[in-house]
């Protein structure tokens, strides 16, 4: 457990538990808004196997199994990206996506979030979609939930 802060970019493989909980506002004239990308986990292997170049980030998502949170440099150059994303039609996400992922790969150290890689053989798979789960903050605002390419749910 840990605290988190206006600007944090995290990546969390698949079945990784996590809840995020906010106290407050940081400035009570602005939402409390995050943004949420759903990848299935195969996308960017299949991917891959007709753009090698697409390794690095094959890489980066393996990684997430155990959640990376990235510096604040990585996360200030990505942040643009990020917030391109709900801007953009579904399709016109990949581009941006990959371009995202491939800066997050680049990042030479992100912090690794947990300790050990959750056992899916037991884990409860969840089937909901995005627009099924909405996350909540204690501070009572919305978590957009974008669903990228790769997600057909």
């Amino acid at each position: 457990m840990g605290d988190y802060d206006d600007g944090d970019l995290v990546l969390l493989g698949p079945n990784l538990p996590h809840i995020w909980e906010s106290r407050e506002l940081v400035d009570p004239s602005i939402p409390h808004e995050a943004i949420v990308v759903w990848l299935l986990p195969g996308w960017i292997a299949a991917l891959k196997r007709i753009v090698p170049e697409l390794a690095p980030i094959e890489a980066l998502l393996r990684r997430a199994d155990r959640g990376l949170s990235f510096s604040r440099e990585t996360a200030a150059v990505a942040w643009p990206l990020v917030s391109l994303l709900p801007t953009l039609h579904v399709v016109d996400r990949l581009p941006v996506l990959i371009t995202l992922l491939n800066q997050l790969a680049e990042d030479p150290h992100p912090e690794t979030l947990a300790s050990l890689v959750p056992d899916c053989s037991r884990a409860t798979v969840e089937t909901k979609s995005p627009d099924e789960d909405r996350n909540r903050t204690s501070a009572g605002n919305p978590t957009r939930h974008l669903p990228a390419p790769g997600f057909y749910g």
